[in-house]
């Protein structure tokens, strides 16, 4: 796992002024595995913490959760995610990265009844596609980043 901080100034044009503003964040890149979810939930609860936001820890480690789970779907077996927390000039921003070029799609809410829900262990996964519905339920922005390097962030600006 490598950790980084990141501060840098960039240039935004703000109602027709150029104005500098600072970055400041932390960002780990992860192996993509099932554990990085755990990892990520982790990361981001010391971050808000360091932040001074324990508050929206809860609702950030859910969106993370979510967030990171959709990466590694998509993600090779040996590649990585990345996520970033760290303040931006939307807000407070958490993204993740992943190699995939395509984007998340939003799919409808399944319909669960009783009998098509499957309680069943072996299944129990098979009864999601809520995540990207919980994630904007739960922030105040949500966009995809196209870094020069290939893939794609999807970000959210959290509600602090």
């Amino acid at each position: 796992m490598l950790g980084h901080s990141v501060s840098r100034a960039t240039k935004h044009r703000v109602k027709g002024i150029v104005v500098n503003v600072t970055e400041v964040g932390f960002g780990r890149q992860l192996l993509a595995t099932p554990a990085a979810v755990g990892v990520v939930r982790t990361y981001v609860k010391a971050q808000l913490e360091k932040f001074g936001y324990p508050h929206a820890v809860a609702d950030a480690q859910l969106v993370a959760a979510e967030l990171a789970t959709n990466a590694l779907a998509v993600s090779e077996r040996g590649g990585s995610i990345r996520v970033f927390l760290g303040h931006r000039p939307r807000g407070l921003v958490l993204g993740v990265w992943d190699a995939d070029p395509h984007m998340p799609e939003r799919k409808p809410p399944p319909r669960l009844t009783p009998e098509t829900l499957d309680l069943d262990p072996g299944g129990f996964d098979d009864n999601g596609g809520w995540g990207l519905m919980i994630v904007e339920a739960l922030v105040r922005d949500l966009w995809i980043e196209r870094p020069a390097c290939g893939g794609k962030w999807v970000c959210v600006a959290l509600n602090v």
